[in-house]
């Protein structure tokens, strides 16, 4: 199977929070890109309904208590089931203002130096 990924994806260790109506879920961000996020959970989410997500971006291992967390829109695009009943989710963002860009790119140049 071909590669759709459009952007490179950086390996991250980084605690999220994904919010579906009034539900708060948490959750761990394992890979990041301008595009997505993929993730793992205690549970399942519905495929393709919008979501929010809040990233708790760290860097050296460290999370900045100082940021407020990177806030987001997305989708589930893909989701899998573990046998230790952690679920993985590939996350889609939507459509990024141009200060969500500035900052998650800053972010990303970071990653990549």
């Amino acid at each position: 199977m071909p590669n759709r990924r459009l952007s490179f994806r950086y390996e991250i260790a980084a605690a999220a929070e994904i919010r579906l109506d009034a539900e708060e879920v948490p959750a761990q961000a394992k890979n990041l890109s301008r595009g997505g996020v993929g993730l793992t959970m205690g549970r399942r989410l519905p495929e393709g309904a919008p979501l929010g997500l809040s990233l708790f971006l760290v860097e050296d291992g460290v999370e900045d208590e100082i940021s407020s967390p990177l806030e987001l829109v997305g989708e589930v695009i893909w989701q899998s089931a573990h046998a230790d009943g952690e679920h993985e989710a590939g996350i889609r963002f939507a459509a990024l203002d141009t200060a969500q860009c500035e900052r998650l790119e800053r972010f990303l140049s970071r990653l990549g130096s």
